[in-house]
């Protein structure tokens, strides 16, 4: 659900100000969890204590650059 919940009015945020904004948020009664952190080098998603995700950035990149090439080239050609 974190990931993937397709429930209405939802935003992803990303801020140097996450307690702020999740006292804002709970000010006007409105849900607020914190996913994850915005890292130099790693995206690293939790849900609570479980961590989720947690690539290097360079990782994520090379997958990004090669997925569809490699799906391609997988598909048989007549």
């Amino acid at each position: 659900f974190a990931l993937f919940g397709e429930a209405p009015s939802r935003i992803l945020v990303s801020t140097q100000a996450g307690t702020r904004v999740c006292a804002i948020a709970a000010k006007h009664n409105v849900e607020c969890a914190e996913i994850g952190v915005t890292m130099e080098a790693r995206l690293q998603v939790k849900n609570g204590t479980t961590t989720l995700i947690d690539l290097a950035t360079s990782e994520l990149f090379e997958t990004s650059v090669t997925a569809l090439p490699k799906l391609l080239a997988s598909v048989p050609h007549d």
